[in-house]
Formats: structure tokens, sequence, C-alpha cells
């Protein structure tokens, strides 16, 4: 059934989208299909999480898209992710199965644990974007946020960018679900510096934190 999906999926392939993922050096194999094609998709077979890990296991850009919105956090094993999760996968369906389907996992902290000890920048990134999703349910103790911080305070400058960029979205995920903590992170990134001379579009936004942040606050309170 996965190979009729496949093939499914591949109809729906966009000559914008490959061009796109053939210039940033995406990983291959890819079909380039836009997302709002694999939602349809995803509505169509919500049901069928068998599909998810046959989908996974082509490593195909698309098709693993398509998988993380079949995936069902409660019925996936540990087992399940320890084989699913290779660090030569892309970073285009990592991170989301990080956030959409492995932080919602009763087993999580095995895994941020796992992941952050390891000697792949890859798996550390995703340990870190484990921790955006843990600091940004506003569960935390403040005893793990100032641990933490002191880790971003000591680290995050000198880390590589894969890892150092998950380390300050955690940075400004704290900033804005923890109040008191606001000024604190503003104080770090205004001090570390990341970031601070970023070149961004007109009307985007840049990833130095205090600016981040703000324009983060500026638009809840809008």
């Amino acid at each position: 059934m996965y190979k009729e999906l496949l093939n499914e999926l591949e109809s729906f392939s966009n000559e914008s989208v490959k061009k796109r993922y053939i210039k940033s050096e995406e990983t291959q194999p890819f079909f380039g299909v836009m997302r709002g094609d694999i939602n349809k998709l995803a509505k169509k077979y919500k049901d069928r999480y068998d599909l998810a890990i046959p989908l996974w296991n082509t490593n195909n850009i698309d098709a693993q898209l398509l998988a993380i919105q079949l995936f069902d956090p409660k019925k996936i094993t540990s087992n399940d992710v320890t084989n699913l999760i290779n660090d030569k996968t892309s970073l285009t369906t990592l991170a989301p199965f990080t956030e959409k389907v492995l932080s919602k996992t009763k087993y999580w902290q095995e895994f941020e644990e796992l992941f952050i000890n390891s000697d792949s920048k890859v798996l550390q990134r995703m340990a870190w974007l484990l921790r955006v999703k843990y600091f940004g349910s506003k569960k935390a103790k403040n005893e793990e946020i100032d641990k933490i911080l002191v880790t971003i305070n000591n680290d995050m400058k000198n880390t590589e960018e894969i890892v150092r960029w998950a380390m300050n979205y955690c940075l400004v995920t704290i900033a804005v679900s923890y109040p008191e903590y606001l000024d604190k992170c503003l104080e770090i990134g205004t001090e570390l510096g990341v970031y601070k001379n970023q070149v961004v579009p007109k009307g985007c936004t840049s990833a130095y934190a205090p600016e981040w942040i703000n324009a983060i606050i500026k638009n809840k309170r809008r």
C-alpha cells in the first residue's frame, strides 16, 4: 500500500520545490512536493499509522514529511525511534520528527540524554530541540532553567552552528515562556552577541536572541 501512496505523492512533484531543494543541496532523494499537498495527503490517510514507518524508511524527504503526520506518538516505540533515527537523515525531516513526534512520547527524556551525549552534532541538535519543546511547555522548574541557562551562556558561542541555532532557539523559548527570566535571557543574548550581525530579508526577524524575543513578545501583545 505504501508504494501506491509513494506514487501518489510523486504525482504532486513541483519543479519550483525541486529546484529549491537542489539549490540548498538538500539530501536526496526527494520529489519536491509542496507542503500543502503533503498536508492534503496526510488528511486523506490520517488513520494509516501503519504506513508511517515504511514511508520514513524510503529516506525520501517528501515521504518522511508525510510520515511525520501519520505517526502516533502513543504507538511509536522506543525501538522504532532507535531504528528510524540516523544522523545522515535530512534536518528538514529530523527537526519536525523531533518536535511533532518524539517530544510527545513518554520516553523523550531518554533520547534527550542519549542525543546530548552523542558525538554526532546532528543528534545533539535534536536533543536541544527536545529541550525547546520541554521548556516551551512551561513545566520546567527554576533549577532546571537556571542550569540550562548556564550551559547556554558557557557553550553557545563556541559550539558548531548546527547546534548553536537550536541552543539559541532554547534561550528564546525560555525568555518568552517564563517572564521572570526575560531580563536574564536578554542579558545573555546581548552579552553573547550570537547572530547580532545577521542580515535578514526585509520583514523577517533576525535570529539574534534579543530581537527575536522582542518580536515574539510584540506579536503576542497585538
